[in-house]
């Protein structure tokens, strides 16, 4: 793992940008947090980044960046022709689309017409390295339709059992949709490795009892006030807590999105897991 977040020089290799999405059956478990602190370091290596509020009238990527958009998601699916007049520049290579707000009533959500604009995001944006979509929580139709535009979907909970309960559920509605989908799970405010390998596992045993599907591992981000504290802030995690082990885990996670990128845009299909991510701990799940 290279800990330099300017460490990697942008080196565009495919003519479209990955697009990765972050989706959780349950809300609260921070991907807001993650996908603005993971674009923040992709945009500072030098990657044009783009962050998409998919979190239709509820979204606030916005306030964590500190921005105030004069367009937002609904203008664009509106008008797909406005393109990057709707992307608000946040940093040096970042950019955000937000969500409309409540108090855009005369801009409504259509679901096919969300579709047809993130399955051509990739056109739209193709000058740009990562696309990261921070999806609703729960909206099942809204998260599907990020997920099948996605080169990379990233299932995000935390440990407790509500949280493993409806991500186990989410799992089991995309690989049901499209079985030869690779779904990433990323344990998120864990007390330490020990304890996200174990949820992982059992979360990858029940997988492969009732689904014969297993995850994917996107890692782990271990609990950090700093990152409370970087929220309350509107600001990036890195400028108020560098080399904690939280952040270490961020690097991680962006290693494996240049892992992912570095095979190609089109390496969302994976036809065999199911031999992967055993192990004996999970011998106490009875039968």
């Amino acid at each position: 793992m290279n800990n330099n977040i300017n460490n990697y020089g942008h080196q565009k290799e495919h003519p479209h940008p990955l697009i990765v999405s972050f989706i959780s059956g349950k809300g609260g478990v921070g991907k807001t947090a993650i996908t603005f602190n993971l674009g923040y370091i992709l945009a500072s290596a030098g990657y044009r980044t783009l962050l998409v509020d998919c979190d239709w009238y509820f979204g606030n990527l916005h306030i964590l960046a500190n921005v105030v958009p004069k367009h937002n998601l609904g203008e664009l699916i509106e008008n797909p022709s406005l393109g990057k007049e709707v992307a608000t520049a946040v940093s040096e290579n970042l950019f955000l689309i937000a969500s409309p707000s409540v108090g855009d009533s005369e801009i409504n959500y259509q679901n096919k017409e969300y579709a047809v604009l993130l399955s051509g995001v990739n056109d739209i944006y193709s000058d740009f390295d990562f696309i990261l979509l921070d999806t609703p929580s729960g909206l099942i139709d809204l998260i599907t339709v990020a997920a099948n535009s996605s080169d990379m979907s990233i299932i995000v909970l935390n440990s407790e059992l509500t949280s493993i309960s409806d991500a186990f559920g989410l799992f089991k509605h995309l690989t049901k949709i499209n079985r030869k989908r690779a779904v990433h799970v990323l344990n998120n405010r864990v007390q330490n490795s020990g304890e996200s390998d174990f949820i992982f596992q059992k979360f990858s045993l029940l997988a492969d009892r009732f689904l014969s599907r297993v995850p994917l591992s996107a890692g782990y981000l271990p609990e950090d006030k700093k990152l409370t504290e970087s929220i309350a802030q509107q600001k990036p995690f890195f400028e108020i807590s560098a080399n904690s082990a939280a952040w270490e885990s961020f690097l991680q996670l962006r290693d494996l999105l240049f892992l992912r990128d570095s095979e190609g845009t089109k390496t969302k299909e994976i036809i065999n897991e199911r031999s992967i991510n055993r192990s004996g701990i999970l011998a106490d799940i009875k039968e």
